[in-house]
Order: C-alpha cells, then sequence, then structure tokens
C-alpha cells in the first residue's frame, strides 16, 4: 500500500474510532434513559429511516466517488452535477414520504420522528456530494473532521435532552443539528478542490443516475434484507425485544463500518487499476486488503464471543437485557441472555461481512454493480422467509440467526463472481495466521477477570505480538523452501 493509502486510512479510523465512542455513549444514554419499551421504538424509527436514506442516496455517493475519481477536465462539472441530482433525488423521496406519513397507521411518536429524519436527509444529500468529492481527491482529512465536529454536537446535544427528560424526538432533532455541523465544516473547505455549485447539466445527470441505479437498487435490497428483521419484530413481537435486538444491531453496525472505511479509500484506487489506469496492482490491492480485513475479522469475532456478555451489560446496563428460553430442536430448552446470545450471532454476520464488503467494492470499481443486485434477489425473499418463520419462535435470536444464514449465502455468490469476473480469489494462509495468533489472546481473555475494556485493550496487544510473530515465522519458513 502506498503512503497515501495508509495516511488517509489512519484519518478515517482514527475520525471514526471518535465517532464511534460517541456513538456507543449515545447508545448507552437511549438504553439506560428510555428503558427498552421506548428504546424499542427509536430503533423501530431507523429503521424504516434507513430504508429511507437508501432512497435519497440511490448509489449516488459511491457512483459519485468512482466518477469523480476518473474525471480531469470534467472535474467541476461532474462534482455540481453530482450535488444537483443528490438534492433533486432526495427531495423526490422526501416530499411524497413525508405526505404519506399523515395515512399511515403509526404512533405519533414514531410519525413526528420520520418527519424529523426525512428533513435529516435534505442535510446528508449535501453532506454526502462533499464527501464525494474529499473521497476522490483522497483528503479524508477534511471528512474526518465533519464527522468529529458533527458526532460531537449530535451526542452533547442527546446528553441533555435526556438527562433533563425529554425523549425520542428530542434526541432526533439533536441528529439534524449533528448533520447541519458536519456541513458547515465540509462547505468550509471543500472550495479548496472544486467550484461547488449547483450544475443542471441534463446528459451528466442522466448519466450519473443510470450509473447509479443499479447501485441503488442493490443498496436499497440490501437495507431491506438488514431491516425487515427488525420491522417484523416490532409488529410480532414486544417492544423490548425490539429493543434488545436493535441495541445488539447497532454495535455490529458499528463494528461493521470496520471495512466500509477503508475501503471507500481504496475504491478510486481499485477503480484505477480496474479500469487501466495502474492495471499492474489490482491484484497487489486486492491481496493486501483481503490480508488487513482477515487480520482484524478473525480475532474480533473469537475475542468477542467470550466476552459478548459483560462488553453488552457495561454498554446497555445489566438491566436492560432479558432473558429468554428457547426450544432448540434436537437439544431441548435453553435459557439464554438475550442480549449476549444475539450479540454473538451478529459478530458472527459481521465476519463474514468484512470480506463480502470487499467483494462489493470490487464489483463497484469495476463498474459490475448491476451483478450486486443478483445477491439480493438469491438472498432477500430467503432472508423473508427465514425471518417470518423464526422470529414468532425465537425472537431476536431467530432474526440474527436469519441474518446470518444469508450473509453466508450472499459471501459465496460475491467471492464467486470476483474470482470469475477479475481472477482474483481468496487467500487462505491470512486465515491461518490470524487463527493462529488469536489462540494466546482467547487463553489471555478466558482466564483473567476484571474490567472488560482492560481486557480488551490487553488482548488486543497479545493478538498484535502473536500476529507479528506468526507472520514473521511464516516468512522465514517460505524463504527456507
Amino acid at each position: 500500500m502506498n503512503r497515501t493509502v495508509t495516511l488517509n486510512t489512519a484519518f478515517q479510523f482514527a475520525s471514526k474510532g471518535v465517532t464511534c465512542i460517541a456513538s456507543l455513549i449515545l447508545v448507552a444514554l437511549l438504553t439506560r434513559y428510555l428503558g427498552g419499551d421506548r428504546y424499542g421504538v427509536y430503533v423501530v424509527i431507523l429503521a424504516w429511516g434507513g430504508i429511507l436514506a437508501v432512497f435519497a442516496d440511490f448509489g449516488l455517493f459511491n457512483t459519485g466517488v468512482r466518477e469523480l475519481s476518473l474525471a480531469n477536465r470534467d472535474y467541476d462539472r461532474v462534482a455540481g452535477s453530482l450535488l444537483t441530482i443528490y438534492l433533486l433525488n432526495t427531495l423526490v423521496w422526501v416530499v411524497p414520504a413525508a405526505t404519506a406519513l399523515f395515512f399511515l397507521p403509526l404512533s405519533s411518536v414514531v410519525r413526528y420522528g420520520l418527519w424529523i429524519f426525512l428533513a435529516n436527509l435534505v442535510v446528508l444529500s449535501a453532506v454526502n456530494s462533499c464527501r464525494a468529492v474529499f473521497q476522490s481527491r483522497l483528503e479524508i482529512k477534511y471528512i474526518a473532521a465533519g464527522d468529529l465536529v458533527g458526532s460531537i454536537v449530535l451526542v452533547a446535544l442527546a446528553a441533555l435532552c435526556l438527562t433533563t427528560g425529554l425523549g425520542i424526538l428530542s434526541v432526533m432533532i439533536a441528529m439534524v443539528m449533528g448533520s447541519i455541523t458536519n456541513f458547515l465544516v465540509l462547505f468550509l473547505y471543500v472550495g479548496r478542490f472544486v467550484r461547488f455549485r449547483l450544475i443542471l447539466d441534463p446528459d451528466l445527470v442522466k448519466d450519473l443516475f443510470r450509473k447509479a441505479a443499479p447501485l441503488g437498487v442493490s443498496g436499497l435490497l440490501a437495507m431491506v434484507y438488514a431491516k425487515n428483521g427488525i420491522l417484523l419484530m416490532s409488529w410480532t413481537k414486544l417492544s423490548e425485544d425490539v429493543g434488545v435486538f436493535g441495541a445488539a444491531y447497532q454495535v455490529y453496525e458499528l463494528i461493521a463500518l470496520i471495512p466500509v472505511l477503508f475501503l471507500a479509500v481504496m475504491l478510486p484506487l481499485f477503480s484505477n487499476a480496474l479500469h487501466g489506469k495502474d492495471h499492474g496492482a489490482k491484484e497487489e490491492y486486492y491481496n493486501q486488503s483481503f490480508r488487513l480485513l482477515v487480520f482484524v475479522a478473525v480475532p474480533l469475532v473469537t475475542g468477542g464471543f467470550v466476552v459478548a456478555g459483560p462488553m453488552m451489560d457495561l454498554l446497555t446496563g445489566r438491566d436492560f437485557s432479558v432473558f429468554r428460553t428457547f426450544q432448540i430442536p434436537l437439544v431441548g430448552p435453553i435459557g439464554l441472555d438475550g442480549m449476549a446470545a444475539t450479540f454473538r450471532v451478529l459478530l458472527c454476520v459481521v465476519g463474514l461481512s468484512f470480506l463480502g464488503q470487499l467483494n462489493g467494492h470490487l464489483m463497484v470499481a469495476g463498474r459490475r454493480q448491476s451483478s450486486l443486485l443478483r445477491v439480493y434477489f438469491l438472498s432477500l425473499p430467503a432472508n423473508v422467509l427465514m425471518n417470518l418463520w423464526l422470529i414468532p419462535r425465537y425472537s431476536f435470536l431467530g432474526a440474527a440467526v436469519s441474518l446470518l444464514l444469508s450473509e453466508t449465502v450472499a459471501l459465496y455468490y460475491t467471492t464467486w463472481f470476483v474470482r470469475r469476473a477479475f481472477k482474483m480469489r481468496p487467500l487462505l494462509r491470512p486465515f491461518c495466521q490470524a487463527a493462529l495468533a488469536s489462540l494466546p489472546m482467547l487463553a489471555f481473555l478466558w482466564l483473567s477477570g476484571g474490567s472488560v475494556v482492560f481486557l480488551v485493550g490487553l488482548s488486543a496487544l497479545v493478538y498484535g505480538a502473536g500476529l507479528l510473530f506468526v507472520v514473521k515465522v511464516s516468512q522465514s519458513l517460505r524463504m527456507r523452501t
């Protein structure tokens, strides 16, 4: 990896590390001050809002990054057209959605919460247009600054609202204020790289939307695939169960950001490598990306299994989780801590998603995003059917298992496609190295006691030392042979 990728990845992770901590603080505040039932309502608002957010984006961000990274003399025109289509597309979906909310059978809290969320989408369309410019120029430090300041404003306002007795809607308003702050920070700096203004170029707008549409449809299917479990649970189970799954799922989403952050930096490089500017580097970029993602995913999943219970108790409070007894086929009745059990299954899902994200970004960079639709045409119906069968029987655990089975199918297909289309295949050696390096870490976690934060930090050092030793030994053996 070159110095630019390393530096920008460092900016991504430093910023997102702070924003992820802020998000975890927000989850901790919400679960403690709202309780299981009201937190479940908040999760439902975010689930519906996430689906609306995909309509507003509709693949424009990743398509814009790719097209801007390939643009030369027309850079200003492409950037202006991207801003125009982003705003227009958002308004096309926001206005009818806001009107439809008057007539849908929703509680007043969910209805008002979604109206506030729709206002936030308009701000985010401008935010993402700026982000696409910085991403294509590999100037991630500006995105990092916007995310950092916006997250601080969001958490500070949310904490103030919750501690003074205000409820869910005040948190949604705090979300909008955080997005506005983020945009103001980005807008201060975007003029250094582009003359950013609205440009109504019908041909270019049509071309951008045509290229983004397959990615937008696949993104919509992906969101329905991810959120239909929460929505089905909200119709068939207690709000408390929705809250348990939602809390575990929000932590899962934060962990799932890790590959997205890294691969967002890699996307322009993959695009150049696959389209001739740096063709010889495509295999090197793939292999090193694959190796890095495996080295992070394996200890996250294995170590997370050991500390899942204490970690979720620390985050949400011991009184938030619920205990359920499930009748497991061939095993019999088993009593489970709902939060820990759900989080362990979702850890397996996130481990698979690390490699699935790599495949997906390669397909986008290679302009094969229409093929991503086949993944969801295959996995989404299966996921919905599994949720319809599993959730009434196993509640939050059933929703998590359904995601795991669907993610396995999706990873198998995208791996096969990347191998066939781009002649790149997964490497076995990184898995073996990461697994061996994880053994001393697991022994340390199993035998040690004390604060979970302290244990996680030390176990990361143990794993890092073990991985360094294993890699060095592996390299030495390869040189001898």
